[in-house]
């Protein structure tokens, strides 16, 4: 993927809000990236990052959920994006290109602010997603 690409789709730098590791004597197993879109004031938009395969869509306390394999990374297993509002038309076991929408970011009983939270998988291991990142370029602070 070209310099610049984006999990989530907005024209500047994504920040991430908190980072992989211990966070407030628990370990974080992921990355949370900002997904508000101030210049429009509402959420973002989440698109796929690759061609993947759906495995699970899930709907919790934390908002939806949805575990994908990715199909041209093979070093990863399988990567997590939970805190949305997921696309009614997407199915367990369906196959998504690059690009295509996902969801966007949604509040819920847990989660208070708009983000995306993005966990990478590599043998049954979370592993640190910005590796993800800076393997397919994206551009990130």
């Amino acid at each position: 993927m070209r310099r610049g690409g984006r999990i989530v789709v907005l024209r500047v730098k994504q920040k991430i809000t908190s980072h992989y590791g211990k966070r407030w004597g628990r370990f974080h197993r992921g990355i949370d990236l900002r997904t508000w879109n101030l210049a429009f004031w509402k959420p973002q938009a989440i698109v796929f990052p690759e061609k993947c395969e759906i495995l699970r869509i899930w709907e919790d306390d934390w908002g939806g959920g949805i575990a994908v394999k990715p199909l041209s990374s093979v070093m990863y297993d399988e990567l997590k994006f939970i805190h949305l509002q997921i696309s009614p038309l997407l199915k367990e076991g369906q196959i998504c290109n690059t690009g295509l929408y996902m969801g966007h970011s949604s509040l819920s009983k847990l989660n208070k602010s708009h983000h995306l939270h993005f966990e990478t998988w590599v043998a049954n291991t979370t592993v640190d997603p910005t590796l993800y990142l800076d393997h397919r370029e994206y551009d990130y602070d």
